[in-house]
């Protein structure tokens, strides 16, 4: 089966000299095509910086990160962001929507800047929009949505580009129990039909109910699998 990620011996420092913090401590990690993994640990675990490293908006102190099958410590940064709309979708804990731009905006906005095509851009994000439930409320602006409806526009945004990998940070965390629900069913099917490989970090036991395989990360170290 194809490893959609591969870390080795993934090591981060933040500052310098006694003032350096070890984010990361060597951290090995497989992920292969079509898995829905949920990393799990306390808050200051390191469990946000392992995602970024993942997701190329962070670089390691040392190691090795593959992604898709590329090298993504050797990649310069301008070819990075070009993967990274290709490739990689993310979905933030607390949905980083545009406020001055409606949610159908929001969604098509990453398949604009991939394409350059904004007709057919809007077309499939009203598309993905009606599909979750919300072509309703696709003119609506953030303000106007409730937080389980702003994070479902933020999964449909991180989806638009129908990537390989996509990467959640914390996205239950701000919901309600019914919000919750929604938005794992929502990632669940998403990992079922398209065989999108799905990571989540979280420390919300719910979110392990419907992966596929849970991790646990302590201290920078990943400890355990349960």
């Amino acid at each position: 089966m194809n490893k959609v990620v591969k870390l080795s011996k993934v090591v981060k420092v933040y500052g310098r000299g006694k003032l350096a913090v070890k984010a990361l401590k060597g951290v090995d990690l497989e992920v292969s095509e079509g898995e829905f993994l949920c990393i799990m640990g306390p808050s200051g675990s390191g469990k946000t910086t392992l995602l970024n490293i993942i997701a190329a908006l962070d670089k390691p102190t040392s190691g090795k990160v593959e992604v898709c099958g590329a090298d993504l410590t050797k990649m310069p940064e301008e070819k990075l962001a070009r993967f990274r709309v290709k490739n990689i979708g993310i979905v933030f804990q607390f949905h980083n929507l545009l406020p001055d731009l409606t949610a159908l905006d929001n969604v098509a906005l990453p398949a604009i800047i991939a394409t350059g095509d904004i007709k057919e851009s809007k077309r499939k994000a009203l598309e993905l929009l009606e599909r979750l439930g919300l072509k309703h409320r696709a003119h609506h602006k953030p303000f106007q949505l409730s937080g389980g409806e702003r994070q479902r526009v933020a999964v449909a945004r991180a989806i638009v580009n129908s990537p390989k990998l996509l990467l959640c940070d914390e996205p239950t965390g701000s919901l309600d129990y019914k919000s919750k629900l929604k938005v794992l069913e929502l990632l669940r099917r998403i990992n079922l039909e398209k065989r999108t490989t799905v990571i989540i970090v979280t420390h919300d036991d719910l979110v392990a109910k419907y992966s596929t395989r849970v991790l646990r990360l302590v201290d920078g170290r990943i400890v355990e699998s349960i």
